[in-house]
């Protein structure tokens, strides 16, 4: 039998090049250039789309020795900024339909053809504007150093995986789906506020604040726990941002929870989008990620003996306590644990006035079919109103009252270390040698309305991390 020959081609084609220029003017200052141009047949039908041209110009301008050559107390003042554009490419696209040979079909003499890669004709390069501004600068024989930057981000045509119907073949989409923006400035501060001949304390300390938009609503096709995790993307809000269902309280017969979820307005949310539903019945708690962040670090020295320490901070940020009713919806169990808060559970009418804590309703009470089952779940009658809830106690556990604040305090690290001096080791065979104790985890100041949760341990997630525990470690290093 003769074998069948193939024919293999080069799918995906790219080219670039590149300008480099840099000039100085006596350690005056100093500009630079850089452009750069790419083209790649993943983009686009048109020539337009294959091509980005990507450049970029930086420079320094040297104040210390321009002017002010005569303040003798600077050794360093340098002020730096930058603009860039850059492009952004993405795998596995291509402007064409791509069929892959298969094996031969023996019935109709020829082979089979595959799909390869479905045609995105209409796909763009991701672009990205970056303006930066900075200076350095540095007192005191360097016993005082100062940096700032500040920065400004803007990417366009950025890609995002839109879910389609399955009719066209997949089942989703990468399209150039939203602008985005992010901007924020740093600081960063070091210096020696003791510095003789036995003493020496040195600190560093950095600061950062950024904060992302997104300018343009972004086409997808959602589920509501995108929106209760904060992994959606919503127009004009930052990346992060999560909703919660509003609690109202315990009803005061049998203490289960009350959420505003348009009940006796349900007419209001008829054809409307998941995501106008989201912003009519639920409240915006805030972004997941921190908006302000920074550490300290510090080393105080003393003869061989040396202390060091390291601070974080996390500010800004949102998170969720973990559920109390996953793993328990269905009825309790000896098979899953139950959370310690429901000692302090509604048991009589009254204790809506001293708890938040609903009561358990177990599967073989009456009223629990009437909270197993929100009426958006249901379909029927309400099949023109997209599911935003499944059940009472699912919304109670993404509730506004279980979201608390998830800025912290913590000393990250912690270490003393002493060093042998060369007197003490003549009579070893040890060129240098140091015993060091170190902890990490040493103690976190946060929230008491966590509970002992750590805030690292967001509720988000379906599974429970374990919280961060200190950590000690002792040694001893020598050299020959």
């Amino acid at each position: 039998m003769q074998p069948h020959r193939t024919v293999q081609s080069t799918k995906t084609n790219k080219i670039s090049g590149y300008l480099t220029m840099t000039y100085s003017y006596d350690n005056y200052f100093t500009v630079n250039m850089n452009g750069r141009f790419d083209a790649s047949n993943k983009f686009g039908s048109r020539s337009n789309k294959k091509f980005l041209p990507i450049w970029s110009v930086s420079g320094m301008f040297n104040i210390k020795e321009t002017l002010c050559k005569n303040f003798e107390a600077a050794d360093e003042m340098r002020l730096r900024f930058s603009y860039g554009k850059t492009g952004n490419m993405v795998d596995g696209q291509t402007p064409n339909l791509l069929l892959r040979q298969g094996s031969m079909n023996y019935y109709f003499g020829e082979n089979y053809a595959k799909v390869y890669a479905y045609p995105n004709p209409n796909l763009r390069w991701e672009q990205t504007d970056e303006y930066n501004l900075g200076f350095d600068l540095s007192f005191f024989q360097n016993r005082l150093t100062i940096g700032s930057d500040f920065y400004y981000k803007k990417t366009k045509d950025a890609f995002t995986t839109v879910p389609v119907s399955t009719v066209n073949g997949l089942s989703e989409y990468v399209m150039n789906g939203g602008d985005i923006t992010n901007k924020g400035f740093s600081i960063y501060l070091s210096g020696y506020p003791i510095r003789n001949e036995e003493w020496q304390w040195y600190l560093s300390t950095n600061y950062s604040l950024y904060k992302n938009t997104v300018n343009n609503d972004v086409i997808n096709n959602y589920k509501i726990d995108d929106y209760l995790n904060g992994t959606a993307i919503v127009g004009g809000e930052s990346i992060g941002t999560f909703y919660s269902y509003e609690f109202l309280g315990l009803n005061p017969t049998n203490g289960v929870p009350m959420f505003d979820d348009y009940n006796d307005r349900r007419h209001l949310l008829e054809n409307k989008s998941l995501e106008d539903i989201v912003k009519t019945v639920l409240v915006k708690s805030g972004t997941r990620e921190p908006k302000f962040n920074g550490s300290l670090y510090s080393t105080l020295t003393w003869k061989q003996l040396s202390l060091s320490t390291n601070f974080t901070y996390n500010l800004g940020n949102k998170i969720r306590k973990f559920a109390l009713y996953s793993d328990i919806v269905k009825g309790v169990s000896s098979e899953n644990n139950v959370r310690k808060e429901f000692v302090n559970r509604w048991r009589v009418p009254g204790d809506e006035h001293k708890t938040v804590y609903p009561s358990l309703i177990s599967p073989s009470d009456p009223q629990y079919s009437n909270y197993i089952n929100h009426y958006s779940a249901q379909g029927g009658n309400f099949s023109n109103i997209p599911k935003y809830a499944d059940n009472l106690w699912s919304m109670y556990d993404y509730s506004n009252i279980r979201v608390v604040s998830g800025s912290y305090f913590r000393l990250s690290s912690l270490s003393l270390r002493y060093r042998f001096t060369p007197k003490m080791l003549q009579k070893t065979p040890f060129k240098t040698a140091s015993i060091n104790f170190s902890t990490n985890n040493v103690f976190t100041i946060c929230s008491k309305e966590l509970d002992g949760q750590d805030p690292s341990q967001s509720g988000f997630s379906t599974t429970t991390a374990l919280s961060i525990r200190p950590s000690y470690t002792m040694g001893v290093q020598v050299s020959f």
